[in-house]
């Protein structure tokens, strides 16, 4: 098995990793911990992984590296799965490698998709969405060699937007910033007719291409797009949105949460409910959250608009500054938390769990920071929140370090493939099912990569 390239701080490996792997005096059965893995060279931008991998999850630095993280072991692969560092710019503002995402298919056809600043335009920085391919030999490499699927014009180095997600219809929703500027530079937001689609969610088919003699524009368009046929641009999905930073698709009801990065005052939460309908405006800049912002690109309070599900302000104590993460909890080890959506601020620190579904409203606002901190975790600064393919939940910070949000009180075994809370003959059949070679299945229990006697011997010790 590969080998680390980076150090575990001492610290992290004798303090860390003893304090969260233990329930803590006091602590009841619905209080979250961290424990914390592995500490890079540069700023986590994205935490990913692929479909029907259980083993790999995937770490973007700002710096345009790509690096494999075993899930199980807690070792980080020797080499970078991905390394485009020399390709693109970070030399400004919020430039560098914001996200990365897997096709649905990524199994057989091994395509993956990064959106990132490269050196060029007015900006000195354009983002621009790449496809990648996986080496056809070893499934923790990939061609640094790249082809180009869009290329969104930024007019200064700020909001570039990335969240990304492939929905069950297929299409790719990919959120982008209004790229910039005092007061958001214009109405860009508003405006979709111009072409330049900031501060928007697009949706494009990246398996085919209506555009075969444009090299910057690899992707159809969706007949059920909104403005397809009348005035507005043909890839806008959804629009209004400042800098959509974060986000998630729930893949049990199909909701997006966007996570829109705030002027001022207000960070917000938003949804578009069973993936939207199409053609939503989300408000900015004439709105920051539910709040007027004097600028008249749009009708403040205008009842066609959607508002955020929740919101907080710029309090000066904590200092808050801008909204991490509009992730879902659709994991195993914390039922609890099932449906719940994680978020933070990466100023404050500040961890929260929000309740709500489109039936009820917002339910209820949990702060975790004080249990996540009380398990022995120190998540300060955080840039992104990912999932595995178990739908856990792992948060990447400014400086580098990585965090696995876990329950203090474990409540599921790891051998209890089917989350019900036993471990049983079902449990068996997968260890016996899987047995032999297995690259990211479930059943491999200590991640190398084999279905052996020691994932046997682990379901019976779990056994009840």
């Amino acid at each position: 098995m590969k080998q680390s390239r980076y150090v575990f701080k001492a610290v992290v490996a004798t303090t860390i990793l003893w304090a969260s792997c233990v329930a803590q005096v006091g602590a009841d059965e619905e209080s979250l911990g961290a424990e914390t893995f592995i500490d890079l060279p540069s700023t986590i931008t994205c935490i990913a992984s692929a479909p029907d991998d259980d083993t790999r999850v995937f770490i973007c630095e700002r710096a345009g590296v790509v690096s494999i993280l075993n899930a199980k072991t807690g070792v980080m692969n020797d080499e970078p799965y991905l390394d485009i560092s020399d390709q693109i710019t970070m030399a400004l503002g919020e430039q560098g490698l914001c996200r990365l995402i897997f096709h649905p298919n990524y199994q057989e056809n091994g395509r993956l998709f990064v959106y990132a600043t490269y050196p060029e335009g007015d900006a000195k920085g354009d983002a621009i969405l790449m496809e990648f391919a996986r080496d056809g030999d070893d499934p923790d490499l990939t061609d640094p060699d790249g082809d180009r699927v869009m290329v969104i014009e930024q007019p200064t180095p700020y909001h570039q937007g990335g969240f990304m997600a492939f929905g069950d219809d297929g299409y790719l929703y990919l959120a982008t910033g209004d790229g910039g500027g005092g007061n958001g530079g214009g109405p860009r937001a508003q405006n979709i007719t111009d072409g330049r689609l900031l501060g928007k969610i697009l949706r494009i088919d990246l398996d085919a291409d209506d555009f075969p003699s444009d090299s910057d524009r690899d992707y159809s368009i969706p007949p059920g797009n909104p403005f397809v046929g009348i005035e507005g641009d043909d890839e806008i999905w959804a629009y209004g949105f400042r800098n959509p930073w974060s986000g998630s698709l729930d893949p049990v009801t199909g909701d997006i949460y966007i996570g829109d990065v705030g002027r001022v005052s207000w960070e917000e939460l938003s949804v578009l409910v069973g993936g939207g309908l199409g053609g939503e405006n989300y408000g900015w800049r004439c709105m920051e959250g539910s709040a007027c912002t004097g600028f008249n690109v749009c009708t403040c309070n205008d009842p066609s608009l959607e508002l955020p599900i929740w919101e907080y302000f710029h309090d000066p104590d904590p200092v808050r500054c801008s909204i991490i993460g509009a992730n879902v909890y659709r994991g195993c080890a914390m039922p609890f938390l099932d449906g719940h959506i994680m978020t933070s601020d990466m100023c404050s620190d500040e961890i929260w769990s929000i309740d709500w579904n489109p039936a009820e409203g917002l339910i209820d606002v949990r702060d975790r920071t004080a249990e996540i901190s009380g398990s022995g975790a120190v998540i300060s600064s955080p840039t992104a929140i990912g999932h595995d393919d178990r739908g856990e939940i792992w948060i990447g910070t400014y400086q580098g370090v990585v965090h696995k949000i876990v329950p203090q009180v474990p409540v599921i075994a790891e051998s209890d493939f089917d989350c019900n809370g036993v471990v049983d003959v079902n449990d068996l059949l997968v260890v016996l099912g899987a047995w032999g070679p297995c690259d990211g299945c479930r059943a491999d229990l200590d991640g190398d990569h084999l279905v052996t006697v020691s994932e046997l011997l682990q379901v019976i010790a779990d056994w009840g």
